[in-house]
């Protein structure tokens, strides 16, 4: 799995859920098996890390992104190098119309901001303001399919 970020190196906090998740699956991170990128490893800086992380044993990566907008980019310039370059599996996050391009669809999470926002309203309310706890909301897996340019 390539994971692809907006800057050159993740946020802590980022690094830290990466490394928590992958512990769960038995994996770590970094590793070969779950890398990171970001778009801007296509510049002369940082190309041989994207060149890495494009070249795995059994082709190139899924790819999971911090956002739609990341994947997108990321998937465009890795294409600019490469024009028949594919990936198999690739999810974005917060199902933006970078997700939605024709002909470049890919898979990505919405969030309910009205369930959120209604969290948010009904602790504000409540007697017990600041409410302890963390309130989670789910996020959901937007299936996109790939429609004809």
């Amino acid at each position: 799995v390539l994971m692809v970020g907006h800057n050159d190196q993740l946020m802590e906090y980022q690094s830290k859920l990466i490394c928590e998740a992958a512990g769960d699956l038995g994996l770590a991170f970094p590793s070969d098996e779950i890398r990171f990128a970001c778009p801007n490893d296509f510049g002369a800086a940082l190309e041989r890390r994207a060149a890495e992380a494009l070249e795995a044993s059994d082709g190139p990566p899924a790819l999971f992104g911090l956002s739609d907008y990341c994947v997108w980019t990321f998937m465009a310039r890795a294409r600019a190098k490469d024009p028949g370059l594919t990936f198999p599996d690739v999810v974005g996050a917060f199902d933006t119309s970078w997700s939605r391009q024709p002909g470049q669809e890919f898979h990505t999470f919405a969030i309910d901001y009205g369930q959120m926002f209604e969290k948010a309203i009904q602790a504000l309310d409540s007697d017990n303001y600041p409410s302890p706890g963390v309130e989670w909301i789910i996020p959901r897996l937007v299936i996109q399919e790939r429609k004809p340019i």
